[in-house]
């Protein structure tokens, strides 16, 4: 159900085991008086008890941002030393639209897509799914600082593939825990998100607040992404908005332009020059 990897003495990647080369990822960071898991996944298995085996702290999940593969655990996490971090915008929107009545569902299908065939894996995943959506939350912000004692983790939004997509930082190890925000193939829509240039603005105002980053974990890998990862972003972004040429893919969202720059693969429909 799921792969872990322990990247430092107090630091762990959860990836949900989807398929080989794919994964939904979470992060346990454990201090002295408290731990803290940066999201969920997509509730494939009992997650909680995997992080109860690893940390007995008190746990505070923080949210990368609103999306199903992100908040499918979330609800295992309501006992009392509990608390649970989340963008009030994009909660507040998710809770309006009517998707947590659709949520196992929605999530079903997401796995049916992402196993790519594997049909006894998609058993394992529908018998085990986290069926309820049902939790408490605190608002996320900017700029919080998370003493779990003798580890900080600062927040910093960085709006793009969301509206408020969130990145966690701990500056003594140069660890950030960027979610989706920056990652080998971002993906940028207005509707759900920014247009391609405020999220280039957001990606840099990251870049200058923490300078001591040397090292990118992102919600789709358990591997180090690499902190050129940033640079290339940028400058995928700068030849977007300057007019490049791009060819019109297919994806889930139907016909997007897709642009490539080093490691990074940028997939959008609109730019906001």
């Amino acid at each position: 159900m799921y792969r872990v990897k322990r990247i430092n003495g107090y630091t762990w990647l959860i990836g949900d085991d989807i398929r080989e080369d794919f994964t939904a990822t979470m992060v346990l960071v454990a201090g002295k008086e408290r731990a803290a898991l940066v999201d969920t996944g997509c509730g494939v298995g009992d997650l909680k008890a995997l992080v109860g085996s690893l940390t007995e702290l008190p746990l505070t999940v923080l949210t990368s941002h609103v999306h199903l593969d992100h908040i499918g655990g979330h609800a295992l996490f309501g006992g009392a030393r509990d608390q649970i971090f989340a963008s009030a915008l994009e909660m507040e929107e998710w809770l309006r639209s009517g998707e947590p009545e659709h949520f196992l569902e929605e999530r079903l299908r997401f796995l049916r897509a992402a196993v790519e065939g594997d049909e006894e894996r998609y058993r394992i995943f529908e018998k085990n799914l986290v069926r309820d959506w049902h939790f408490s939350w605190k608002p996320l912000r900017d700029g919080m600082r998370f003493d779990l004692g003798g580890v900080v983790l600062e927040t910093c939004m960085v709006p793009g593939h969301t509206k408020e997509s969130f990145v966690f930082v701990e500056r003594e190890s140069g660890n950030a825990f960027v979610g989706d925000s920056i990652n080998p193939t971002p993906w940028i829509f207005p509707e759900s998100g920014t247009g391609v240039a405020e999220y280039g603005r957001s990606v840099e105002r990251f870049r200058e607040k923490f300078p001591e980053v040397r090292h990118l974990y992102s919600g789709h890998c358990m591997e180090d992404i690499g902190v050129q990862t940033i640079s290339d972003t940028l400058e995928c972004v700068k030849e977007v908005v300057e007019g490049a040429r791009d060819p019109v893919v297919e994806c889930y969202k139907g016909k997007v332009f897709q642009h490539v720059k080093n490691s990074v693969t940028m997939f959008y429909t609109e730019r906001f020059v």
